[in-house]
Parts: C-alpha cells; structure tokens; sequence
C-alpha cells in the first residue's frame, strides 16, 4: 500500500510498492471515537520562507474502496466524461478571493518520472513521482500553474495533475505513483511542538473512461527524528476522495475504530507495510469531500495520539498532500495551502 519511492536526498529511496488488497470483507466496528475540534476552514498559513526549503515527502502505493459519484459529477454518454466539480458552498470559502500573486517561479511542466519542483521562497515541493514506472504503459504529468494569494496573506499552489496511463490486467492493482505538493516548513517537530496543521485541497477532477486512484493527505510520525518508512514509523493516511475500487492494508480485518471529525465519519484500517514495516492506518470517510477540504490537520493527529496509535512526542517527520495514480485517463485542476504551525 504505501511506499514512499522519491523521497528527496535527505534520507530515503526508492522502494517497490506493495500490490494493493482489493477483498471487501464484512465490516465489524470495535471502537467508536469522537473528535472534538471544528471542521471549519483553517486559513492562517504563514508568509513564504525567504530562501529555498529542501522538501522530503512521502510516497506509498495504496488502495481504498470505491466511492460512487456524488450529483456534482457529470457524466457524458458520448464520451464517459467524469467531471468531478466543486459543490456551490465553496463561494463561502475564505479561500475564494485567492487571486494570484508573483513569486518568481515560473510554471513548469513535469512528465519526467521523478521530477520535481523544490519551490524557493515558498514551502512545497511539486513532485511526479512515478515510483513504479516500470509498471507503467503511459505517462503521468505534475505540473505547477503559479502561486495565489487570499486578503489574508494566505499562500497557496495552484498545479495539475495528468494521468493517461493504460489499465493493464497484470498490474492494475499496482499503485504506479504519487502526484503530490510536499510540505518541507516545520518538519521534524515533535507533535507536542505542533500547534496546528491549517490545510486545504480544492480539485476539479474530468475523467474520461476510467481512472483509479485517490486524493489523499499523508503523515508519517516517528519516535526517531527524520525516520521515513521503517518499522519505528507510524503512518497516517487521510483518504478524501477514490475512484476504482481499491481498499487499504488492513481491510480485510475490517475498520479498528471510527471518527467524527471534518464533519463526518470516517472508518480506521490499519496494518503492516510488509515491504518497510511501519503500521499504516488509512482513514476512510462515510462522505467522500466533493471537489474541496478545508481544516486543522492537527485535530486528525492529535485523535491518533489520543488512541495511543502515535506518541505526543513523536517526530512528524514527511507530511504532504496529492494524487494516488494507478490508471487511467483523467486530467485534474487543484489548489492546495498547507501549512505546519509551531
């Protein structure tokens, strides 16, 4: 499920993905958690860093099950075009009178199976990391667009992410890569230190024929400082939206407790990383997000502490948001603020 393939120099490689589990067993709930903490939009990031931040991000291979189109998707009888598009209450969006802003980063387009755009100035990295390119008939592109702005001073990245990648029998469970904005600010503080994660996503997603795949933030923790993926690690994946069909590592045994958080509820599946061997707990919501999140990223971990799955003072070590691409035909607009605050 989750192998984390790019990684910037700082400390991992690449590391073959895992072959996703696609069984739907009957679902048993052992705990039931609420989450205090409101599912409002969090719009405080900081300013932009005055120097080049070196990024190191996550990669994993993952599946989730499938999600039916909600009534903002649109589907052409001709074509099979799937537009996946932003509810109307995103009007009421702090985030909406982002316009942009002129940082000196030119748009660059990234086919290249490794590319990457280390943002100076900024804290993000812009990754196509198509781990599992050797498992692929196609391309995959991550593109940065340019950065916006909101009254507020709030920065954001607006990119793309381009999949035409051919479903073939032998490794259509296979996760080919990660299209993905690395967060690099503030990592490597304990969860203690960590006062907040302000983050949002805002997509518009057109499909054209099938696409599997999944819109994911993903955060790894650790009891040892920089550690990625390896059996000290704890790894927590926020599914918020999947096409295809795909499940998480520890689905068969069914969900091992239940959140309210975001304003709704969300199953826990967890398991082993037989590849790197750290635990890996997968969020699924009951309400697949339809084209936008907005909200405190810290309220997911601090649930995580509270359940004993991770220590206070644990390292959050990668953190990032993106694309989970396995195959298909599809083309997507999004916009993304995420933020660290200690």
């Amino acid at each position: 499920m989750y192998q984390h393939a790019f990684l910037f120099a700082l400390f991992l490689g690449p590391i073959t993905a895992h072959a996703a589990r696609t069984c739907k067993p009957a679902v048993t709930i052992t705990e039931y958690v609420t989450v205090t903490g409101a599912p409002t939009p969090v719009s405080s990031l900081s300013t932009p860093l005055t120097t080049s931040t070196s990024i190191t991000s996550a990669i994993k291979s993952s599946s989730a099950p499938e999600q039916q189109p909600s009534s903002t998707e649109t589907k052409s009888q001709s074509s099979a075009q799937v537009n996946d598009s932003l509810p109307s209450s995103t009007a009421s969006s702090p985030y909406a009178d982002a316009t942009e802003v002129n940082v000196n980063i030119a748009a660059k387009e990234q086919c290249g199976n490794d590319d990457r755009l280390i943002m100076p100035g900024m804290p993000w990295t812009v990754a196509n990391s198509m781990y599992n390119s050797n498992r692929m008939v196609g391309t995959q592109c991550t593109n940065y667009n340019k950065v916006l702005q909101t009254s507020d001073k709030t920065y954001l990245v607006d990119w793309t992410s381009t999949t035409n990648i051919e479903n073939v029998a032998d490794t259509n469970d296979i996760c080919k890569g990660y299209s993905n904005i690395g967060i690099g600010k503030n990592l490597k503080k304990r969860l203690s230190e960590v006062k907040s994660i302000p983050a949002y996503y805002k997509w518009s997603r057109t499909i054209d024929g099938e696409f599997k795949g999944a819109n994911i933030y993903d955060f790894i923790t650790s009891p040892v400082l920089g550690a990625g993926e390896e059996p000290s690690s704890n790894e927590f994946m926020l599914f918020l939206k999947i096409w295809g069909g795909q499940v998480p590592i520890g689905y068969a045994d069914g969900p091992a407790a239940t959140f309210d958080m975001y304003g709704t509820t969300w199953k826990m599946y967890q398991g082993k990383n037989t590849g790197s061997g750290q635990t890996v707990r997968s969020m699924i919501p009951d309400t697949p997000f339809e084209g936008e999140f907005s909200g405190d990223l810290k309220v997911w971990l601090d649930a995580m502490v509270e359940k004993g799955y991770a220590g206070k003072e644990e390292y959050l070590n990668i953190g990032n948001c993106g694309v989970e691409v396995f195959y298909g035909n599809s083309h997507m607009d999004a916009t993304v603020a995420l933020d660290i605050q200690v």
